[in-house]
């Protein structure tokens, strides 16, 4: 085979050998650029596909510390849960003494249950007291050692435009008891 591709290459003359010249290195050359090209954007692509990996492992870093703080924090919250013993009537009157705030009406309203919570609630009722009295008795109830909070507030200002009337509804969190 080599003596015959030989032979034809001795037939040409030197116009016709050079331009076969020229059509082989051309040809080496687009073959070359060819598979440069198509291994050039693959490991281009397989290093921007390595770069978007690095982001979103960088995300899940994240994600995953704030899971952890979040998973303490409602570690934290249920160990409170389960120690609170707090009597929300007894805490209410204990707090209006305090502040020598007159409560009109006091409701206990059943407990709901959400999943192994209870939500403890009272409603009451606030006549002809000013803004700020208000407001300090509402933030006086609210306690976080206690988990006491304020769950709605209903504010109507009274005829005389200086005083105020309110209902408040006042929860606690407590686990929910076995039975």
């Amino acid at each position: 085979m080599k003596e015959k591709l030989q032979k034809h290459f001795d037939a040409l003359n030197e116009r016709e050998r050079m331009i076969l010249l020229v059509l082989t290195v051309v040809g080496a050359l687009f073959i070359y650029s060819i598979v440069w090209f198509s291994y050039s954007s693959s490991f281009d692509s397989e290093v921007e596909s390595i770069k978007q990996q690095q982001k979103m492992m960088q995300k899940i870093i994240g994600i995953k510390n704030i899971y952890r703080r979040a998973q303490k924090k409602n570690s934290s919250m249920s160990d409170r849960i389960g120690k609170n013993q707090t009597n929300i009537n007894s805490y209410i009157s204990r707090t209006q003494e305090s502040m020598n705030i007159e409560i009109s009406t006091i409701k206990e309203l059943k407990p709901s249950k959400k999943g192994d919570l209870v939500i403890e609630r009272i409603e009451m009722s606030l006549r002809r007291i000013d803004l700020p009295t208000l407001l300090s008795f509402m933030y006086a109830i609210e306690n976080k050692l206690s988990l006491v909070y304020v769950e709605a507030v209903d504010i109507k200002r009274r005829y005389d435009k200086k005083s105020y009337d309110a209902k408040i509804v006042v929860a606690t969190l407590k686990e929910k008891e076995e039975e």
